[in-house]
């Protein structure tokens, strides 16, 4: 029997009330893997400024003056 079956027949012998309890653990649990691989990519992305040249500074008025943005 594969794993998929065996869920399934856990499942069909569940009460409507227990199936909301499992719901509401997949749903923080699919929650909470979902956070984790936003962690993992904002550490990644950390971890790549830092080895960047970030010695190249820009004044706000020249930046505003790249967007087309005037603040006289």
């Amino acid at each position: 029997m594969s794993t998929k079956e065996k869920i399934y027949q856990l499942i069909d012998n569940l009460s409507e009330e227990q199936l909301n309890g499992l719901l509401t653990m997949l749903t923080g649990y699919a929650e909470i893997v979902e956070e984790a691989k936003d962690n993992a990519y904002c550490a990644k992305l950390y971890e790549e400024s830092k080895s960047e040249d970030n010695s190249e500074t820009t004044s706000i008025e020249d930046f505003a003056k790249e967007l087309g943005i005037s603040i006289a």
